[in-house]
């Protein structure tokens, strides 16, 4: 470790600059950094903007199985947990338009 702060000492206090290969080799490592930070920002931004559309198009959904009025398809709704089991009748309204439906249950 002596020896890494002694020759850095050295190199500060030399009068010798940096060959144009270490400067050149620099400038390599600083522009490929650059590169990959401006992809990172491409990616992240793409990403932000696909959760965007999906998280909208829900809400929208959402949204609309909360003004549905009428009954939907009758079903059965079990909740279980900590030995006890129980059963609710319910109408069921779905979106079928999203790739992922969205589903909504009300109580009868």
């Amino acid at each position: 470790m002596k020896r890494l702060f002694a020759s850095f000492g050295k190199k500060i206090k030399g009068r010798s600059g940096d060959s144009l290969a270490e400067v050149l080799i620099a400038l390599l490592i600083s522009a490929v950094a650059l590169v990959m930070l401006a992809s990172m920002i491409t990616s992240s931004t793409s990403m932000i903007d696909s959760s965007k559309k999906k998280m909208n198009s829900y809400y929208d959904a959402a949204g609309s199985l909360a003004e549905l009025s009428g009954s939907g398809v009758n079903g059965t709704v079990t909740i279980t947990g900590g030995g006890l089991s129980e059963s609710f009748s319910v109408d069921i309204f779905t979106d079928n338009e999203l790739k992922s439906p969205v589903a909504a249950y009300k109580l009868k």
